[in-house]
């Protein structure tokens, strides 16, 4: 079912988020390899500088670990530089030291859930958006929303998320995301008017996500 939706959203491309289609890829691309009992690289390295460079760079978070420990930002480098790499048991062990370190930080937590999501940890990547819903961060919210229609979840978050966008406490840019992902709500549950007065507040200072839509 989880493949039927995200097979939907592609082909509503057009009216769907970036954050949504981003999701649905994911999920379409983590199925194709379990088919293929393969794990395909996300990078076809083209002579041997890219791999020395991504070397170097675990060289480079490795010794500033050894100085600085308790950095979950280095962790979630090296997660992503594994990545790369496709070592993915590796990526996904540092990316776990981090979210030990920083439970909260934003930046851990979607990079957290991206790595999930890419490995076909759907439920794990929901649980951990759900687990820290009541941070009431609108660029948490924003995927939760996104994953939650792609899962066929019940939206809890969908009330909060909207008085948090009317309440005029937060800047266009931090709820950008947000708004986006309501308006495709909205948009899926046939209410227009709404969706595009979402749609309105989303690019009033849009970055990448809000805009490829």
């Amino acid at each position: 079912e989880t493949i039927e939706v995200a097979n939907f959203v592609l082909t509503k491309a057009e009216e769907s988020t970036s954050i949504l289609l981003d999701t649905a890829n994911l999920i379409i691309s983590s199925n194709e390899q379990k088919k293929d009992g393969i794990i395909k690289s996300d990078h076809l390295f083209q002579d041997t500088h890219e791999l020395i460079k991504i070397y170097s760079e675990l060289h480079k978070y490795r010794e500033l670990l050894r100085n600085y420990p308790s950095n979950a930002i280095y962790y979630v480098e090296m997660s992503r530089l594994y990545i790369s790499l496709s070592m993915y048991e590796k990526a996904m062990k540092h990316m776990e030291y981090a979210l030990y370190l920083a439970p909260t930080n934003r930046y851990v937590i979607r990079s957290a859930v991206r790595l999930y999501i890419h490995q076909g940890k759907n439920e794990k990547a929901f649980s951990l958006l759900r687990k820290v819903s009541k941070m009431n961060d609108p660029w948490l919210l924003a995927p939760e929303i996104s994953l939650t229609m792609i899962l066929g979840k019940p939206q809890n978050s969908a009330n909060k998320s909207l008085h948090i966008i009317e309440s005029d406490n937060y800047s266009p840019f931090s709820i950008t995301e947000l708004s986006s992902s309501l308006a495709t709500l909205e948009f899926e549950a046939g209410n227009n008017k709404k969706s595009r007065k979402l749609f309105g507040r989303s690019l009033e200072f849009p970055n990448d996500n809000s805009l490829a839509q």
